[in-house]
C-alpha cells in the first residue's frame, strides 16, 4: 500500500501540473461569454474565519509570530505548508489502510489529489524565478493576494491530454485576513472549454481546514473512461480527518456552493447533491473507508 501510494502521488502530481505544462505566455484568454456562470453562496464570511495569530490584514507586515504567514511575497506558500502540515498527521494512518476490496483500493489517491492541486499555488510566488514566468502573474493588496496565468500550449504536453493550441487559463486569490483560498482554472480548445477545476480552502481560527474540488476532466471515452465530474470534499482538524469523493454530471458550465463562512461545514454538507462514492475517515491513528 505504501508503495502504490507514491505511484499515486506521481499521478496526480502530474495530472495538477498538465494544466500548466509546455507552454508559452500568448495573451490568448477564453472570452468572458465562454466562461461558465458559478452559482455562489451568498453567505457572508463571519468571525471564525479571522486569521489566527492577529495576522497583520495588510499583508505588508508578516513576522514569524503571525499565524502561517511567515515571509512577505510567500503567503501562498506558507497557506499550502500550513494545509500540508495538517493533513500530514493523518499520513501514517492513510499509509497504513489496507483493503482486500478493489473498489476501495485507491483510497489513498483521495487523501493526495487536494495536496497535490493546492500545491500548484505555490510557484505563483516566484514568477520571477527562472522557467516559471509562464504567463503567471501575482498581485497583492490590502491582504489579498491575486494571481493569474493565460498560456497558449506551443507543443503537445507530457499527458497525452495536453495538446499543441490549448488556451490554458488560471486565475485565484488568497485572503490572508480570513485564510480564504479560491481559485479556477480551464482549458479552452478549438474555442470551446473542454475542461475546469474550481478549489476553495479555508482554513479556520482553530487550524481547521475545509475544502471542496471539483473538477470536470477532459472526456476520455475512447479509452473506456466513463465521462463524468469528480468531487472532493475534506475537512481537516486537529483530531479527525474526513474526505468525502463523489461524481456528478459532466458538465464544464457546473455550479456549485462556496464554502466561504460556512465553518461548520461537514464533507458530508458539502457532498450534498453530488453522488457519493465512497468516505475517508482517519482519526486515533487509524483510518477506514465506507462506501455509500
Amino acid at each position: 500500500m505504501k508503495k502504490m501510494n507514491v505511484i499515486l502521488l506521481i499521478l496526480v502530481f502530474a495530472l495538477s501540473l498538465s494544466l500548466t505544462a509546455c507552454g508559452e505566455s500568448s495573451g490568448n484568454t477564453p472570452s468572458n461569454s465562454d466562461k461558465p456562470a458559478v452559482a455562489q453562496s451568498e453567505d457572508m464570511r463571519d468571525n471564525d474565519n479571522e486569521a489566527p495569530g492577529g495576522n497583520d490584514t495588510t499583508g505588508n507586515n508578516h513576522n514569524e509570530s503571525d499565524g502561517i504567514y511567515k515571509e512577505v511575497g510567500e503567503e501562498l506558500t506558507d497557506f499550502f505548508s500550513g494545509f500540508e502540515s495538517a493533513m500530514n498527521v493523518y499520513e501514517p494512518a492513510i499509509n497504513a489502510f489496507e483493503t482486500e476490496d478493489f473498489e476501495i483500493f485507491d483510497a489513498a489517491s483521495d487523501y493526495l489529489v487536494s495536496l497535490a492541486y493546492i500545491g500548484n499555488v505555490a510557484s505563483y510566488d516566484y514568477t520571477a524565478s527562472p522557467g516559471n514566468d509562464e504567463g503567471k502573474v501575482r498581485e497583492e493588496s490590502g491582504g489579498v493576494i491575486t494571481f493569474s496565468q493565460n498560456l497558449t500550449r506551443t507543443k503537445d504536453g507530457f499527458n497525452p491530454n495536453d495538446k499543441t493550441g490549448d488556451v490554458v487559463s488560471m486565475s485565484g486569490s488568497l485572503d490572508t485576513s480570513t485564510n480564504t483560498l479560491l481559485f479556477e482554472s480551464s482549458v479552452q480548445r478549438d474555442d470551446a472549454v473542454i475542461t475546469r477545476m474550481v478549489t476553495e480552502a479555508v482554513m479556520l481560527s482553530d487550524g481547521t481546514f475545509l475544502v471542496q474540488l471539483l473538477n470536470k476532466p477532459i472526456p476520455q471515452t475512447d479509452r473506456g473512461i466513463e465521462d463524468k465530474g469528480e468531487a472532493y470534499f475534506v475537512r481537516c482538524g486537529k483530531d479527525k480527518l474526513e474526505i468525502i469523493k463523489a461524481t456528478f454530471a459532466p458538465d464544464v458550465n457546473f455550479t456549485y456552493t462556496s464554502i466561504e463562512g460556512k465553518t461548520d461545514s461537514t464533507p458530508e454538507d458539502m457532498a450534498q447533491g453530488y453522488e457519493k462514492i465512497r468516505k475517508t475517515t482517519a482519526e486515533g491513528g487509524e483510518a477506514k473507508v465506507e462506501k455509500y
